[in-house]
């Protein structure tokens, strides 16, 4: 049996454990899993336990995934081992990162504040893109069907544990609708259909 230890501090113990490929494929009750596709999965974990942490808010983590004593993003695909049978992650998250200098611009027109989006708030990536996206949406609420992201500065400055973030948007052109065209049969009459398509 594959068993997969978690050393992290206690409240992210149970996130980083269910973020993780390898501890489902040890938690899986089925045959015991192949030590390549332990491999590969504890090898992606680095990226997912990455993830994870950057969304609460820890931008400077330190994470190393033994696989019996061997660190695994030291070990090649084709060396994969004939057996693993201990998976240890030891995660060092250092500290939280808050938010510092942040701006998304031009802000579209009665867009709401996003909750948690404010200068001393946890700098979670969620929280960036949750902002940005309401933003997007509120040009597009205004018309403007082709708005996007134009440019982004995101800086995590470590000695203040500060995340800063510029975001620059293209609202693109107002936009209004042309010519509906309606085809195909339907029990539905032609008018009824330009009513509740609005």
């Amino acid at each position: 049996a594959l068993e997969v230890t978690v050393q992290a501090p206690e409240s992210l113990r149970d996130d980083l454990r269910n973020a993780s490929l390898t501890a489902t494929l040890a938690d899986a009750e089925d045959e015991t899993p192949r030590p390549i596709d332990v491999l590969s999965a504890a090898q992606a974990d680095y990226g997912r336990l990455i993830a994870l942490l950057y969304d609460q808010g820890y931008f400077g983590p330190s994470i190393s995934i033994l696989l019996d004593g061997r660190e695994a993003a030291s070990i090649a695909p084709i060396s994969a081992p004939r057996a693993i049978t201990s998976v240890v992650m030891v995660v060092d998250p250092g500290r939280v990162f808050t938010f510092g200098d942040l701006s998304i611009s031009p802000p579209a027109p009665e867009t709401e504040p996003t909750p948690g989006f404010a200068r001393g708030e946890t700098a979670r990536v969620s929280t960036l893109r949750d902002a940005t996206s309401a933003e997007i949406e509120g040009w597009r609420q205004a018309g403007h069907a082709k708005a996007e992201v134009a440019s982004q500065s995101i800086t995590a400055r470590h000695p203040e544990a500060m995340l800063h973030a510029a975001v620059t948007l293209d609202p693109g052109p107002r936009l209004s609708l042309g010519r509906l065209s309606i085809t195909g049969d339907s029990a539905v009459r032609e008018k009824r259909i330009r009513e509740i398509a609005g």
